[in-house]
This record gives C-alpha cells, structure tokens and sequence, in this order.
C-alpha cells in the first residue's frame, strides 16, 4: 500500500513539474537555444580565422627562409648575377618550400634588375627600388589572374643588414582559401556567407564579387553571446589580420541564431507531459502483481546469502512466464554456486595432498642416505675439503629443490640444481663420467618448473 501511494505521489509531483517546465521554459529555451548557435558560429569563426592565419604566417615563414638561402645570397651580393646559377637554386627553393612560384630580383645601389627573354640576360630599371618595401616587411598582392597570392620581401646582405642585394617574391595558390570561403557553413550544416577583403575593403573574394565592401568601425569579430540579438536584423563580423591588414567578413541572418525553433521543443515537452498524466490512469494492480513475486524472490535471497545455504525457491502460482524463469534462473544459478562451493573444496583437499607429495618428493631418502655415507667415508680419509664441497652442493641442491614455495625457476637455477648433483655423483662414482654443459646465455632468465632438468640427468646417470 505504501509502494502504491508512493508511485502516485511521484507521478503527479512528475506531471506537474513537467507542466511548470513546459509553461515557462520558452524563454529559458530560446536562449539556451541561442547560446548554442552562437557558439557554433563563433567557433566556425575561429577555426577560419585560425586556418587563414596559419596560411599567412606559414607564408611568411617560407619566404624568410628564401630570404636567408646563403648560396643565393652570395651570387646577388657579388653583383655577377648568373641567372644558370639563380634559376638552379630558385629550383630547388621552390621544391623545398612547396610553393607556385619564386621571383629573384637582383639590387645594385637604387637599380633593379629585371630578367628578359627576349636578351636572355637582365635589364637595369634606375631608382625602382624605391617602389618597393625597403624595410623588413612584407608586401602582400592578389593575383586573380593566376589564383595565387604573392608575399614580396627585400633579401638584406648578411654582411650590412640595411643593404638590400635583392627583391624576393613567393606566390602561393589560392585553392585552400578558395575552398574555406565557398564552402562556409555547408560542412558545419549551418549558414551564412565568408569574403575575403584587402585593407581598403575590396573583395579578393568570391572572386566574382567586384568593388569595395561596406564596412562599419564597429563592427564586431564575433557573435555576442550575453544579450539576446533580433531575429530580423544581418549581423556582420570582421576580423584583420596583421600580416596584411587583409579582413575576412562573416555575414550572418539573425534568424539563423534561433535555428530549431523553440515551439517544436516546447511541443515535446508538452507531449512527455501528457503522456505522465496518461500513465497515472493505468492499474496499479499489474504493478503490484508482477512486483510483488520480484520483492519476495529478493527478500529470501537475502536470508539465503546470509546464511551461506542456497536452496531452491519455489516460484508463485499465477506469475507472468517473465517472472517464472526469473525463478527458474535463480534456481539454476543456486545449483551452480552449491557445486562451485564443492568443487572449491574438493580441489582445495587435493590441493593439500599434492603439496604434501610433493614435499616427500622434493627429498630422496635414498639418495640424502648415499650422500651422507660418502661424506663419512671422507670423513674416515680426513678429506676436508671434499667434504666442505659436497655439502655446499648439497645446500644448493636442496635450495633450489625447495626454492622458496615457487612452482617456477629460472632455467639458471635449474642448471645449478643439476650441476650439485652431478658433482655430489661425482664423488660417489669418480671417473666414471664427464660432464659437460652447453646453454645459451640468452635463456638463462627463461622460466621453468622446477626440478625439470635433474630427472633427466638422474636417468642419464643410470640408464645410460
């Protein structure tokens, strides 16, 4: 009766908490809602911006390189420009670096010199130098025609940091940006729309998109996630980079921030609702008529382990075929602990019997009784140093026989047991044979059961 008043008590408190959730959670759920678009999209925001970063340091990166090459250092501060020479070592540069192209412009003074095909060897364009970045910056183009972005940076001499020798340009291609900024938002399964801009807000990208951007100072780098934006409104992230002052623009619907809409939530918490308000009209009698069966099984379980005797227990009439092999299951289970419990001991009673054959088995009264006699007979002949000989084999035969209770020796110790008792027969039978042993050092660690090795030897003694 209790278990009865219970499972109804529970069941409206459950109802009518689910009825208080489902009548003021909209608002809860909307920004739950929210704050879990706008963080899907301010990640997706970070990992193009963390990707696009990574291209222009690594960009940078590489023309550093280029720029610190000795070899081609060398030839443009020597002032002979061998172009054989250039174009070999641009060769391997561009292999090394994994890029589209390498442009080498050698430096004299204010002068740029220019490679034609046509002469096949360099022209000089006076004072051009002071069209290019004399710092150690770079200077960063947008190639469309060949869907390459260039980095161009001044190669210094070693020997005066503040000389320029040459002119160094590294074009990349455009397919890795090309794929991140036309394929925003449909692996993600979100929407929304990714430019690419230069620093005075003209598109790079899409590359059919032509004209300069509208960008306001205000503009923030990601979605605001404290205060709940409007559905209705565009919203527009910039984020620069400092390579190039170079932006890329996020163009998101406000609409998208509030994807799922919250009524089809709100729905399925009204229908678990209903559906607990639909279980309270259900008979409490099956309950009651499938548990009770359960609750008794358990009762004399517990009076069973308790008491270390397992029977078998007689399942109820009129119970489900469920609870019946629940029953019959447990009787099964009964029978096998009962005959682990004597299978248990019963091992335990050979276990006892083995440890003592064992035991008389360690030690040979025959052979203990023969090697005793010898040692008296050198006693008789004062051999003393003999006698001090056999017995520590002896202690090392019976050491290694008892070897601390393990069932297991080293194959190192097993061959000390063997060679004790080769000695101590030794005595007992001088020159009757020889011995010799022939083991790999590599398996002296090796595991074995003990007293393995001394039967064959003892047959070998006697049998030939």
């Amino acid at each position: 009766m209790i278990r009865r008043r219970l499972v109804i008590v529970n069941s409206i408190v459950i109802t009518l908490v689910l009825l208080i959730i489902t009548v003021f959670s909209v608002s809860t759920l909307r920004q739950l809602l929210y704050h879990e678009n706008t963080l899907t999209y301010n990640n997706l925001i970070t990992e193009n911006c963390s990707r696009l970063q990574e291209i222009f340091n690594t960009s940078e990166d590489k023309l550093l390189s280029i720029c610190s090459n000795r070899p081609l250092q060398s030839i443009l501060e020597s002032g002979e420009f061998d172009r054989k020479q250039i174009e070999e070592i641009v060769r391997g540069l561009r292999m090394a670096a994994d890029v589209e192209g390498i442009t080498v412009l050698p430096v004299k003074g204010e002068d740029v010199y220019h490679y034609s095909s046509v002469s096949d060897d360099y022209s000089i364009s006076e004072g051009e130098l002071n069209e290019y970045d004399t710092t150690h910056g770079y200077s960063w183009s947008f190639l469309a025609s060949s869907s390459c972005i260039r980095v161009t940076r001044g190669m210094f001499s070693f020997d005066d940091p503040n000389r320029i020798v040459g002119i160094i340009s590294v074009d990349y291609a455009l397919a890795e940006i090309i794929d991140m900024v036309y394929s925003f938002g449909n692996r993600q399964g979100v929407s929304g729309k990714m430019y690419l801009l230069n620093e005075n807000n003209y598109y790079l990208m899409p590359l059919h998109l032509k004209g300069q951007m509208d960008i306001k100072a205000e503009n923030d780098s990601y979605i605001s996630s404290n205060t709940l934006l409007s559905s209705a409104n565009t919203y527009t992230l910039v984020n620069t980079f400092r390579n190039n002052g170079w932006k890329l623009v996020f163009v998101v619907e406000g609409s998208e921030l509030y994807r799922d809409d919250a009524q089809r939530i709100k729905f399925t918490i009204t229908a678990m609702a209903v559906l607990e308000v639909c279980a309270l009209v259900f008979p409490f009698a099956a309950t009651t008529r499938i548990t009770r069966p359960i609750v008794s099984l358990s009762d004399q379980m517990d009076e069973m382990t308790d008491a270390g005797n397992y029977r078998h227990i007689e399942a109820p009439d009129n119970v489900s075929e469920e609870v019946r092999s629940l029953y019959d299951s447990y009787n099964n289970l009964a029978d096998e602990v009962n005959q682990s419990i004597a299978n248990i001991q019963e091992v335990s009673r050979k276990e006892v019997e083995t440890q003592f054959m064992l035991l008389q088995a360690q030690i040979n009264p025959h052979f203990l009784y023969n090697t005793l006699n010898v040692i008296s007979w050198m006693a008789s002949n004062n051999q003393n140093e003999d006698i001090q000989k056999v017995v520590v084999d002896l202690v090392g035969l019976f050491r290694a026989s008892l070897n601390n209770g393990r069932p297991t020796i080293s194959i190192e110790g097993e061959m000390e047991q063997v060679r004790c008792y080769l000695e101590i027969m030794q005595y007992r039978y001088p020159d009757s044979y020889t011995v010799s042993f022939d083991v790999e050092e590599a398996t002296g660690n090796m595991m074995v059961i003990k007293q393995i090795l001394q039967p064959l030897a003892e047959n070998a003694l006697t049998h030939g």
